[in-house]
């Protein structure tokens, strides 16, 4: 996943002596027909009949300047489909907030997704992670 825009900014303010917003007590995952920070459509809800994000559980790193990769710590599950219309998935989002909030990463999905009624929709340990690249001698 790549930093949004918004994050982005954050960390450059930071760097500048500006203080950080608080930190998330918790994030949630987007799903997305089309470029959520050009014009996408949220379609999470579309697929739950319910939620439009669903909370990931995240492994906060180990060491400072050693572990710079923020993954999931658990399966991420949507649930099945109960769409009964096919759902285009092509970008997933990280959030600090269930509604609402602020994009925190983007990710387009290598491969487009459609997805149909009674599709599982999961990302598998290890599938939500990015990484701060870090200056190796």
């Amino acid at each position: 996943m790549n930093l949004s825009p918004y994050l982005a900014n954050k960390l450059a303010r930071w760097m500048a002596g500006q203080a950080m917003p608080t930190a998330p007590t918790s994030l949630f995952v987007g799903l997305w027909n089309g470029d959520p920070l050009a014009g996408g459509t949220e379609v999470g809800a579309t697929i739950t009949g319910a939620a439009a994000r669903i909370a990931v559980a995240i492994v906060i790193p180990a060491n400072d300047g050693i572990d710079n990769l923020v993954e999931q710590s658990a399966e991420t599950s949507f649930g099945l489909s109960v769409s009964v219309t096919p759902v285009n998935v092509t970008y997933t989002t990280l959030h600090d907030a269930v509604t609402a909030g602020n994009i925190l990463a983007v990710r387009e999905l290598d491969t487009p997704k459609t997805i149909a009624q009674n599709d599982t929709v999961k990302f598998p340990l290890g599938d939500l992670s990015f990484s701060f690249e870090k200056h190796t001698p």
